[in-house]
């Protein structure tokens, strides 16, 4: 049995902070038929360098050019922008932690932009294109952080490193670098589910990433978020909503002028209407996930905002992480206490051995015969 360090006392755990993360997924279009077509596979290793190498500089300067002409704070633009967690083939995945209703929004126009910017450049180089998806996820409820097994080393567990309770610590670690973490629960898995309904004209988000990008819209004065949220369809996905329908929300992205004229007749024939409420879609997203008992995200309008109550999913546990805490320490005294009574007792043996004269005529009674013989 492998036995389990421990850094800190239960008595110094800290209960992890809620926060919502931001997860943004880009994957090259048209590659598996750009690979095959290859009979030399540098060509195509290629333009997956040119991808891996570029396309994160892309976002990095696009975060860091909006955030400082929206007037994201200091901490924002410093610590929100969206970092590297993994590459899986031809998709690149990102994540960071939201501060705000404008920082998130910020984060989604600069990968829309180096969606386009980037998407531009490859189909120049290689004739392959863009798409994207983004969506959002609480922490540390109903979502976990895991921290994959590395190198053998079994002692850690995965949800709360070196200690017996998952803490704020660990939490921030992911913040930091999410590289080094996975991220499990249901806010994840429909957040992948919907990446199958994006292309190079529709960014797709999940229904709590547009609950907050409504917010973005109807702040306009300070998020400068001008992008259009819409609820596509009501489509079905496995192990989402209970297999109910679901909604698709995109917003659209159409590079081609020529074609956003097309797409606008298309849509005007078909009886289509794109120019939906942005109140009336967030008040019905609300609800949705309300009915479904999916986590409705809670985030600050700006980086300072006071009024920002905590959602009651986070309040209920933090109440059990609380417990468990109380629970720990209490175990913990009792094994040190435990500890202390066997030393008492080991001390109390050792004394009593040295206090006790030897029986010399016992001893002489062995002795004696053997002399004799």
């Amino acid at each position: 049995m492998i036995e389990k360090k421990h850094s800190i006392s239960p008595k110094d755990y800290k209960v992890p902070e809620y926060r919502v993360r931001l997860f943004l997924s880009v994957d090259l279009t048209g590659s598996t038929a750009f690979k095959h077509s290859q009979t030399n596979p540098l060509v195509w290793l290629k333009a997956f360098q040119k991808f891996y190498r570029e396309f994160p500089k892309t976002l990095l300067d696009q975060y860091i050019e909006l955030g400082k002409n929206s007037g994201l704070s200091d901490d924002e633009q410093r610590l929100g922008i969206p970092k590297l967690w993994k590459t899986v083939g031809d998709e690149i995945l990102f994540c960071c932690k939201i501060y705000s209703i404008h920082h998130v929004s910020v984060c989604i126009e600069a990968f829309i932009q180096s969606l386009q910017l980037f998407g531009k450049n490859i189909q120049s180089s290689f004739n392959l294109d863009t798409k994207g998806n983004a969506w959002v996820a609480s922490f540390p409820t109903p979502n976990s952080s895991i921290m994959p097994i590395i190198k053998g080393d079994f002692t850690d567990d995965p949800l709360s490193g070196d200690n017996d309770l998952v803490t704020e610590d660990v939490e921030q670690r992911a913040d930091e670098s999410p590289n080094q973490f996975d991220f499990l629960g249901k806010g994840i898995d429909s957040g992948f589910r919907i990446s199958k309904n994006s292309s190079i004209d529709t960014l797709t988000i999940s229904p709590g990433l547009a609950i907050l990008l409504l917010d973005a819209c109807q702040n306009k004065g300070l998020t400068k978020f001008k992008r259009k949220i819409r609820l596509a369809e009501m489509q079905c996905f496995k192990g989402v909503a209970g297999n109910s329908p679901y909604p698709v929300l995109v917003i659209d992205v159409i590079r081609n002028n020529d074609y956003k004229k097309i797409f606008q007749a298309q849509n005007n024939l078909l009886g289509m209407n794109h120019r939906q409420d942005d109140t009336e879609l967030q008040a019905f997203l609300k609800d949705f996930l309300k009915f479904h008992n999916i986590e409705c995200p809670v985030v600050k309008l700006y980086s300072n905002d006071s009024s920002f109550t905590l959602p009651n999913f986070y309040i209920e546990y933090k109440t059990a992480w609380e417990k468990e805490k109380i629970e720990l320490e209490q175990k913990t005294k009792n094994e040190e206490q435990s500890i202390e009574d066997l030393r008492d007792e080991d001390f109390q043996c050792t004394e009593d051995c040295k206090s006790e004269e030897p029986d010399v005529d016992f001893i002489n009674e062995i002795i004696e015969p053997s002399k004799q013989s």
